[in-house]
């Protein structure tokens, strides 16, 4: 099997209308919607090994178990302490606090949280809850602030929306109620399409802080009141603090996501000022993060108070639902060579997101690719908004099969159905290497991550191995012996990436894009000598192949 024509070949006569079913399983704004339905494939087109065939035709889906519960109310009896502890132990689930038990059934939203008629009708998908929803929701329901740890990808998002909308109640004109900080753009358009989601049947008024309505609300004040929850990233939520465009006194919730990222040292100042801001003194404060470095914990617990600490799994670990691999490929120059053997084998099934540690290595990667006929793009903060947002759009469509991010912007790819996450450099710290990783093995899917490492890179290995342990993978002996990297040399690769040869210069030692247009170019020129052979007619002008291959890769 040529998977490499496949990749390549097979995208360019891709039937988005007959396989329209297929698409939607990368686009989270629809994937609910889509069932019943099934398209057959080749064996080698199958991307997503998961799909409908004919037997499931005409089979009935059972009522969700949310829908279920809001006709008819269960009366609600409360765990035993001795249960309670059982149900963690076995969601695998540590509490600072025994206080809320956790619950055990979508049900109980309803019966023992008394959440609303409407919350449960948006909440027909949910068939059951994920051990951070359990918890985490019951202690976000109650006057306490909460330190949340879990893998990404482990429904923290709905962890923390659904008890803020339960406790807001419904929407009033009293300004921002609530505050939702997020380090990326993409991942509070995401939290957004989230409350939009499950917030249908209450006219709640979310806005993104943009400079749009920055220049808006500093006209008119007025318009402030209109609001109920801003969800907006650090700094311009800061920029707008200090220069009266928005008011938080009146903010109750006060949620920070990926706080791991926003407790950084680049976001502290931007974060004080924000908990400065919400000055309300019933303010609850909430932090959601799948890592907790110490450093990160310590100003955690000075922005808390006297909160409860809830880790979900192993802290610093990976979902479970992730197959992890290293692979050695000596040096800058293995890496494209590793990439193509990736193809070549299978193990490149679409959608692929490849991370990078720099914009400019991001750039060069991509045109690598590209000239290898890949259906690849590549995102970062160089690009524009409106480009980001189209790229994650085709992204979740299908239209692009691999997509090349940098750290910054990886926090923003919530993507469910993505197959592989191939660490093309060496993440530089265990945190990192849990945020990459988590883009796949969500919603219960199976993921791989593939980490490449080079000689540069070994003194550094541990530090990754040891994340791979705690989630349950299989680490072979001689790298569990491995030497920990030194403290001093942690806060260096942090701090500064390793200098790398670039893509372009190390693959034209070896396995350089010129060879593949080279051949490329021979490829086509034969087939157009075969074909003007058959039909008598005279061959195209020389230069004709060059300009046509190049045309051909870059579509």
């Amino acid at each position: 099997m040529d998977a490499f024509g496949i990749l390549t070949k097979s995208g360019t006569f891709f039937n988005k209308k007959k396989f329209a079913n297929d698409i939607d399983l990368f686009d989270s704004q629809r994937r609910d919607g889509a069932e019943g339905q099934s398209t057959q494939l080749p064996k080698d087109l199958d991307f997503f090994g998961d799909l409908k065939t004919s037997a499931d035709k005409g089979k009935r889906r059972e009522k969700p178990k949310a829908e279920q519960a809001t006709d008819e109310v269960a009366a609600y009896s409360p765990p035993s302490q001795e249960e309670a502890n059982r149900m963690r132990k076995q969601m695998q689930v540590n509490v600072t606090d025994n206080a809320q038990p956790p619950l055990r059934s979508v049900q109980e939203l309803q019966s023992a949280l008394k959440f609303e008629k409407y919350l449960m009708r948006n909440l027909s998908f949910l068939d059951q809850l994920t051990p951070v929803q359990a918890q985490g929701i019951p202690l976000a329901c109650s006057d306490r602030d909460v330190l949340a740890v879990a893998p990404t990808g482990s429904g923290k998002t709905l962890a923390y929306l659904l008890p803020l909308l339960h406790t807001l109640g419904e929407p009033k004109k009293e300004g921002f109620r609530a505050v939702i900080v997020s380090p990326t753009r993409e991942l509070a358009q995401q939290i957004r399409n989230e409350l939009a989601r499950v917030g249908v049947g209450r006219r709640w008024r979310v806005s993104i802080l943009s400079k749009a309505n920055q220049a808006t609300m500093k006209a008119d004040p007025a318009t402030r009141s209109k609001h109920d929850i801003l969800i907006s990233t650090p700094l311009r939520l800061k920029h707008a603090i200090e220069t009266g465009e928005v008011d938080l006194s009146n903010v109750r919730h006060l949620i920070l996501d990926e706080a791991d990222r926003l407790l950084e040292m680049g976001f502290v100042d931007q974060v004080d000022t924000i908990v400065g801001a919400c000055s309300h003194p019933s303010v609850r404060k909430s932090l959601f993060t799948a890592t907790l470095p110490a450093s990160v914990e310590e100003i955690a617990q000075n922005i808390l108070r006297l909160p409860v600490r809830m880790i979900v799994g192993r802290k610093d670990a990976a979902a479970q639902g992730v197959q992890q691999k290293l692979m050695y490929v000596g040096r800058e120059d293995g890496k494209l060579l590793a990439v193509r053997q990736l193809v070549q084998e299978g193990q490149m099934k679409p959608p692929v997101l490849i991370f990078v540690q720099s914009v400019e290595r991001a750039n060069e990667l991509f045109n690598e690719l590209v000239y290898d006929g890949v259906r690849v793009d590549v995102i970062h903060g160089e690009r524009s908004a409106a480009q980001r947002d189209e790229v994650i759009k085709q992204f979740r469509r299908g239209d692009v099969w691999v997509l090349i991010a940098t750290d910054v912007l990886a926090r923003g790819i919530d993507v469910q159905a993505i197959n592989l996450v191939l660490n093309y450099d060496f993440p530089q710290s265990p945190a990192s290497y849990v945020h990459r990783v988590g883009r796949t093995g969500r919603a219960g899917r199976i993921g791989q991550a593939i980490t490449f490492f080079t000689n540069d890179d070994a003194p550094y290995l541990k530090s990754v191995v040891n994340v791979m342990k705690s989630s349950g993978c299989e680490v072979p002996e001689w790298m569990l012996k491995l030497k920990k990297p030194s403290s001093n040399q942690r806060k260096a690769l942090k701090k500064r990436p390793i200098e790398r040869e670039a893509v372009h210069e190390a693959a034209g030692t070896k396995v350089g894009r010129d060879d593949v247009k080279k051949h490329k170019q021979l490829v086509n020129a034969s087939k157009r000598r075969k074909v003007a052979g058959e039909s008598g007619t005279r061959g195209e002008p020389s230069g004709a192949a060059g300009n046509g291959s190049a045309s051909d890769a870059s579509e």
